[in-house]
């Protein structure tokens, strides 16, 4: 009611006016006519009042009209605006809860600009379930498609493909037929090889190494794929399947908007399905590494717990590289301190086997030497480093105490170390028997573009004729005092990354008369210095030469010499023994040829 108050004072104040023009015009006439010598005022005032009947006769004849043929269009047009008001309610309701649009998909289909703007609407994740997914390959959409995926994967995102097969126990047959196809044009393929051609082919030419990993495509059963699915930065869309008889039809889109409630559940459910899948293995790696002269053969891991001085659990992860001359283990060490993270850290080889022949190593039962070049080192330290994204886990120490003594390769070592100026995250850890004063010149110049942790210097005893009984290659060499040599380097050197690991063998080096011997011949570097107590680890060459390791309370005991000496010094063990612990070698156990 209070709506038409309004309309009723604007009817009376309209015909106010026309009521006082209507006089005024009136008051005109009469005077007009009054003026006239002949004038006729009452037949004036006859032709006045016969007209204003005319035109309220006329008046109401023309609003019953209105009225009679309006009626029925007024309320078509209510009842309009009432459906269009509705309309809009529902259209404001879906929108709200994130659903953008619902259209049949062939409408799309038409519009190329429409999926490639999808595509190019991306920086950092895009994420695909399809069945062959072959039309994004296709001349319309190529270019694009190839485009984000390479600016995606190189820009740190990630890209996760799901396609289906009713083949799927017989993917090992696919992958074989997509690698033949990558070296012959002639094979025909089925569907979903042909896309998984596609892929291998960015993987293999236009992919970094280190980016691979960023592209991951899965292939699952058919029945797991009962819908499209595209998730970018931007957009949501979602179109289930129809299936009949082989045949697959989406047969519409649903648009949702990013961040909303049925968009969550829609990527917890994509997320849940790529949990439960393996991403395709092409091979690249390996063929990659063949071809190189050396690939990756193997992988194991386990955790260890471990008494040392900045950390006291790891996870060991050991790859086995093989080339023609034989197998190399290297490692990617994790260290936490409890549940807190501390560093990674690589450990290289830098030969099969090792000249050395200590009676501790485990490298003593390996026949034969083959120094690996730098372009062989460099290859396992990027597969590590790549493979594992340490280029996001902070520091990352490198040590070159593993297999293979740095002073038999020095020129490759050095060499491979120079290919390294570029990361940012790496600090050195360098190991020897044999430090002369030349070699570890040549350690502390890396310092100026590879941070030192440490230059360690391997110790079994101070007596010349008990390291030649633990060293066979000792031997073969003139009298040369290495140990002098190292301290003697280390009293003159500025600088205080130099650590010494004391290997601690039962009934060698572990009486209190060997440890006050190697106070006093450390005594004047004592400030340059850490020392690391490492109990004797078992191996196949421990077991054979006869040397045992001590128990950890009289460890224990030979550290709190060392420290109330004023050395800085701390105890390293592990807690079991699993082959994969310093101067162990995995393969040693598992008998790989």
């Amino acid at each position: 009611m209070n709506n038409k108050r309004p309309v009723w004072l604007k009817g009376i104040l309209v015909a106010v006016i026309i009521v006082i023009l209507c006089a005024v015009l009136i008051g005109a006439l009469i005077a007009i006519e009054s003026h006239k010598t002949d004038g006729d005022i009452m037949g004036l005032g006859e032709e006045i009042i016969l007209g204003i009947l005319s035109s309220v006769v006329a008046s109401v004849i023309f609003a019953i009209l209105t009225r009679i043929y309006s009626r029925n269009d007024a309320d078509a047009m209510d009842k309009r605006l009432k459906d269009i008001e509705a309309h809009l309610a529902r259209q404001n309701e879906l929108y709200d809860s994130g659903i953008k649009s619902i259209r049949p998909k062939s409408h799309f289909d038409q519009e190329d600009n429409y999926w490639n703007n999808i595509i190019n609407g991306s920086s950092s994740r895009l994420d695909l379930i399809g069945h062959s997914l072959r039309k994004w390959f296709g001349i319309r959409y190529r270019e694009t498609f190839i485009r984000k995926i390479l600016q995606i994967v190189s820009s740190g995102g990630c890209v996760n493909v799901v396609l289906s097969t009713s083949s799927i126990d017989n993917i090992w047959v696919i992958l074989s037929n997509v690698r033949a196809a990558y070296q012959h044009k002639g094979i025909k393929l089925n569907k979903i090889e042909k896309t998984l051609l596609e892929f291998y082919r960015l993987l293999k030419d236009r992919i970094p190494a280190k980016n691979r990993q960023r592209l991951r495509v899965y292939v699952t059963n058919l029945e797991q794929v009962t819908y499209f699915y595209i998730r970018t930065d931007e957009q949501c869309i979602i179109s289930p399947y129809t299936y009949s008889l082989g045949d697959w039809e989406n047969i519409f889109l649903l648009e949702l908007r990013p961040n909303t409630d049925h968009a969550k559940i829609l990527e917890d459910d994509f997320e849940e399905m790529i949990s439960n899948l393996t991403p395709v293995d092409f091979q690249i790696d390996e063929i990659e590494s063949r071809e190189k002269g050396i690939w990756l053969e193997n992988h194991y891991s386990i955790e260890n717990s471990y008494k040392s001085r900045e950390w006291n659990r790891e996870t060991t992860n050991k790859f086995i590289f093989r080339d023609s001359h034989g197998i190399y283990e290297t490692g990617l060490f994790k260290h936490y301190k409890d549940q807190q993270f501390v560093k990674s850290v690589i450990e290289l080889p830098v030969g099969f086997g090792c000249p050395s022949k200590c009676h501790y190593c485990a490298t003593f039962n390996i026949d034969g030497f083959y120094p690996l070049d730098p372009q062989q080192m460099k290859y396992m330290f990027d597969y590590l480093y790549e493979h594992n994204d340490l280029s996001k886990m902070g520091v990352v120490l490198l040590s070159l105490t593993g297999m293979g003594d740095i002073y038999f390769n020095q020129n490759n070592v050095f060499s491979f170390l120079d290919t390294l100026r570029d990361y940012k995250n790496i600090n050195l850890t360098l190991s020897s028997n044999y430090w002369t004063k030349g070699l570890l010149e040549k350690a502390v110049a890396v310092n100026s573009y590879l941070p030192i942790r440490y230059i360690q210097y391997t110790y079994v005893s101070d007596r010349l004729n008990t390291r030649k009984d633990l060293i066979d290659f000792y031997g073969f060499m003139e009298e040369k005092d290495f140990l002098a040599e190292f301290i003697s380097f280390v009293k003159d050197s500025n600088e205080s990354f130099y650590r010494i690991n004391y290997i601690v063998i039962g009934g060698i080096n572990d009486s209190r008369e060997d440890v006050d011997r190697f106070i006093n011949l450390v005594d004047g570097i004592k400030d340059k210095l850490t020392i690391r107590l490492s109990q004797l680890n078992e191996t196949g060459a421990t077991k054979i030469n006869h040397l045992a390791p001590i128990d950890l309370e009289r460890l224990g005991e030979i550290n709190e010499r060392l420290i109330s000496a004023g050395l800085q010094s701390y105890v390293f063990y592990a807690e079991k023994n699993d082959n994969m612990n310093c101067g162990q070698l995995i393969t040693e156990s598992i008998h790989l040829q």
